[in-house]
Order: structure tokens, then sequence, then C-alpha cells
């Protein structure tokens, strides 16, 4: 059976990410509306019927609001998030009604595995901060079902990568990678300086260049350096960085590793990626 992945949208305007065979589906993150969710599932022909939970990385708005919490209780999806990160977003006005969901529709994950439906999800921290974060988190996502194992390795929202995220996604078959700046772009735009110091640091967001560098690192840890195919540029930034050039810096950087055939694959702030198939 066939597993596939579409960014359905990656940005500061709302995030979301669907992993999907034909019985199971699950999305990462759900930061734009209900209405916008599911317009985009039958867009890629997923039945929302399948739509075994969605999982948060972290409590900013971008990733969970009002419309996460009317998609849990219009389709009877779980919501799986870090019990650190639900306290933080009961003070947000748009979330609060979380709390008022039926038992069973949020589930606390910590950082052992789970399952949900026909995938094993791996949570690892992640390091970002700044207003109703609580604890962030990427994921690994496995799917077997029989046949031979396959890897999504999720990460956006994290301004360093240590070793223990680098063992997390190492031997994935396909990343969701954050790409959201070029550092020149940022320190010469109009924002105030001191969301120029937050966006370049360790709390922050992942450069094009931290982005390449985290590729190399995942190839080098993975048993099978050809395991890594495709990587999908994720949360890029509208005001610091465009598909292009994130593109092209970090294609210079793998040319010169000999992993230029890596698939570079965009993503968009108000729109689906194409939809990558995993036979």
């Amino acid at each position: 059976m066939s597993l596939k992945v579409c960014i359905l949208a990656s940005g500061s305007s709302g995030n979301a990410t669907l992993i999907w065979s034909g019985t199971s589906a699950l999305l990462i993150d759900c930061g734009r509306s209900n209405k916008f969710i599911e317009e985009s599932l039958c867009a890629v022909r997923c039945d929302i019927a399948t739509l075994k939970g969605v999982l948060i990385t972290h409590g900013h708005g971008d990733h969970i609001n009002s419309g996460t919490i009317i998609l849990a209780r219009r389709h009877h999806v779980p919501i799986y998030i870090h019990r650190e990160t639900y306290d933080a977003i009961l003070e947000k006005e748009t979330c609060k009604r979380i709390a008022l969901l039926d038992p069973g529709l949020v589930v606390h994950h910590g950082t052992d595995d789970f399952t949900i439906g026909e995938f094993r999800i791996r949570p690892f921290p992640t390091f970002h901060n700044g207003g109703f974060v609580g604890r962030a988190f990427g994921f690994t996502v496995t799917f077997a079902n029989g046949g031979q194992p396959r890897k999504i390795g999720f990460l956006t929202d994290t301004g360093k990568v240590d070793d223990g995220i680098i063992s997390s996604l190492a031997d994935s078959h396909v990343l969701v990678l954050e790409a959201n700046h070029d550092p020149e772009l940022v320190r010469n735009s109009d924002r105030h300086f001191l969301n120029k110091q937050w966006i370049l640091s360790d709390y922050g967001h992942l450069s094009n260049q931290a982005h390449a560098e985290t590729i190399l690192r995942v190839v080098q840890r993975s048993r099978d350096p050809d395991t890594l195919k495709h990587i999908f540029m994720a949360h890029i930034s509208e005001q610091h960085n465009t598909p292009l050039i994130a593109r092209q810096q970090i294609k210079g950087i793998l040319d010169q590793t000999d992993l230029g055939h890596i698939q570079l694959i965009p993503t968009f702030h108000r729109k689906s990626s194409v939809v990558l198939t995993l036979e």
C-alpha cells in the first residue's frame, strides 16, 4: 500500500502537513481554518473519515487555533498534544474551547513512542520559544503495513539542531524540514531588531544554510546514505526568503557534497505542495 505526503500549508499564516495511506491519515499541525482543511483534503482525494489524529508541534497560532478544535469536534479526530503545550494554549482566546472537547479527543503525549492508526510516532524536543509555545516537538512517522517501512521526519520551528534531533531523523526516507530564512534578508528587513534577534537565535527558526547542514548530518548518521531521497522545504518566510532562494542556497551546498540528487520540494503559505507518493 502506498504512502502519501502533502504539505497543505506552511508558514506564518498557517501550517498543516498531511500523511496518509488508503485507510489511515494524520495531520501534523492544523493552523488553518476547518474549511481550508476540509477543502484541501478533498482536493488531494483524502477521505476525512480516515483522519485518525492531529499532532501538534507547539502552541503558536499558526499551528493550533480555533479551526483545529472545530475539526476535532466535527469529525471526532483526537488532538495529540504535550501537556505543557495544552496548558499554555488554555490561556489563548482562540484555543480555550479545547477544554470543552469530549473525553478522548485530547491525548497528552510525552517523549515515548505511540501509535496513531497505522503510524508509529516518535516525538523529540526542539528549540523554540515565545508566546504560547508550551513545549515544542518534532516527530518521526513510520509506516509499515506489512511492507518495507517508510519513515518521515518532521522538523520545523527550531532555532538549532542538536545530536538528539539528528539521531531521531536518521534513516528517514522523507524530511519535512524548515528552511525559514536567508539571514541577510532578515538583517536587512524592516522588522523590529528584537524580532530579528529571535528569528536568528537558537530558539527561533532555521536558515537555508542550517537546513542544508541538517540534511548532511542526517545522511551521515543514517545507516544507508541513500535512504533520504525527498525534502520538503517548509516554513519558508514571506519576508525573508522565497522558494527559489531557498532551493538555490540549499542545492548549492548539497551539490558540493554529492547529495544534489535529493529532491527539494517547495511548500507554500496558502496552497498545497505536490503530493509525494512512496510505494
